[in-house]
């Protein structure tokens, strides 16, 4: 873990404990600590799943696209698709996208879908919130968050 995650763990902790009408400290605490357990690569330090089949089932379903937009707090078309590239790399675990990819996971989450998904696409890498990758997907030009994208997209946390 370099400085460079530790400093973005920090900054995310203080907004969410800004944003936080009570229990400031522990609302610190609890997001740096789950941020820095996140870029370590840990999911959590409970045991083992537990030996009941339902509980273990329960705990490891897949996040859907909708489950993830509806506890971010997203009010622009720019924050729809930053939330969108980030769901994509997080829970699809997808490394680069394109314009369609977006368009699908806006889609299947319900979220209403810019009529021209390529504008939201340009400004977005512009303010420096994606970037291009020189590899292309299928004929098609790929983009993945920067990390001042991912910083973005974690401030739009409810």
């Amino acid at each position: 873990m370099d400085e460079t995650q530790i400093g973005i763990a920090i900054e995310t902790a203080k907004r969410a404990a800004e944003k936080s009408d009570a229990f400031k400290s522990e609302t610190y605490i609890g997001v740096l600590l789950v941020s820095l357990l996140q870029v370590t690569g840990k999911e959590s330090l409970s045991p083992q799943p537990p030996n009941d089949p339902v509980l273990a089932i329960t705990k490891y379903k897949p996040f859907s696209s909708s489950e993830f937009f509806s506890n971010k707090n997203w009010t622009k078309e720019n924050d729809r698709v930053v939330l969108a590239a980030l769901y994509l790399e997080r829970h699809v675990a997808s490394s680069s996208f394109d314009a369609h990819d977006i368009r699908n996971c806006l889609l299947a989450a319900k979220i209403p879908v810019p009529g021209n998904i390529n504008v939201p696409i340009l400004r977005l890498v512009k303010r420096g919130l994606l970037m291009e990758v020189p590899k292309q997907k299928g004929g098609k030009k790929s983009w993945t968050l920067t990390q001042t994208g991912q910083q973005h997209a974690a401030g739009l946390t409810r």
